[in-house]
């Protein structure tokens, strides 16, 4: 029920917001968007925490959904609309197009029916389900991994606490990147940034590589999160936005619940962490080429697409 729920007030939601309302400064605003959930968990994390402690998590949990009532509710009744007309309002952007047709271009795209006969769409699926399956089996391993390795748990917390703080600053930074680069430029960067933190990982016996994997996986995992609606939107276009990434989100939510098993899986058999972090870092190179691939093929798709609707 928490899943079904969350995603109906979480990712897919806002991104079709932010989509529809910003032809420009697209990934600034899913930046700041995202980064609200950073903010939230540093701030709501210890008093949630004190709420457990004090009166149990039954109480706790009736609370944090009061919160979601009280705060969250008013807000989006009041404040959220899905799209600038329904305030007779135009995109970010929109008025700055140079022509007609640049704004036509930026309104197509493909639909679900058309994206799911492409090799393209199942590139890109294959690249979304790698390295959902990184983000899932690697985080939810490291405060076991660190302690694995000789760390104290208090140490292994404060890697968790600049992970997160990480996280979210890595949000607006790759938001950034993905305007001023698109997909390609983005995939490079957050692929940079993970092959430093899983070689910094391997190393994390030595404090200092510890903190050097905090950040720089803090600011390559946001591609988990800001990822999926950007490249989405940027390879398969505005025209069924919606129903496009909801699919990509269902694939990427199953293959991330997994890969917390597969670590596990690997840590068994292996009784170390080392195989998986290797694999990880493998399956998220690839992931990446994969992405990399989808965006190559973009244009030609929605050219071949859009010359038979012209003849129809």
């Amino acid at each position: 029920m928490i899943g079904i729920c969350v995603a109906g007030f979480s990712n897919i939601p806002i991104s079709i917001m932010v989509t529809n309302w910003f032809y420009e400064k697209k990934g600034k605003a899913m930046g700041l968007a995202f980064a609200g959930s950073g903010i939230g968990a540093a701030v709501l994390s210890p008093i949630l925490t004190t709420l457990i402690s004090n009166y149990g998590w039954r109480i706790a949990y009736v609370i944090a959904g009061a919160l979601i009532i009280v705060l969250t509710l008013p807000l989006v009744l009041l404040f959220a609309k899905r799209s600038p007309a329904e305030k007779g309002l135009v995109p970010l952007g929109a008025d700055e197009m140079e022509s007609a047709e640049n704004l036509e271009s930026e309104q197509s795209g493909l639909t679900m029916g058309e994206a799911k006969k492409t090799a393209m769409f199942w590139v890109f699926v294959l690249g979304i389900v790698c390295f959902a399956l990184v983000a899932g089996g690697v985080q939810m391993h490291i405060p076991a991994y660190l302690m694995d390795i000789g760390h104290p748990a208090i140490f292994a917390g404060t890697i968790f606490g600049i992970l997160s703080l990480a996280n979210t600053v890595g949000k607006l930074i790759l938001g950034a990147v993905f305007d001023k680069f698109g997909t390609a430029g983005g995939a490079i960067y957050v692929g940079f940034c993970m092959t430093t933190a899983m070689v910094a990982l391997l190393l994390a016996k030595t404090q200092a590589f510890a903190f050097l994997f905090a950040i720089a996986f803090g600011f390559s995992i946001v591609i988990s999160t800001l990822g999926p609606p950007f490249m989405t939107n940027d390879i398969f276009g505005k025209k069924d936005f919606g129903s496009i990434f909801g699919i990509v989100q269902v694939f990427f939510v199953a293959a991330g619940s997994f890969g917390v098993i597969v670590s596990g899986l690997i840590y068994d058999v292996t009784q170390s962490y080392r195989v998986a972090w290797i694999f990880f870092l493998c399956l998220f190179i690839f992931s990446m080429v994969c992405v990399l691939v989808a965006n190559s093929m973009k244009k030609t798709t929605k050219d071949k697409y859009t010359s038979n609707q012209k003849i129809i």
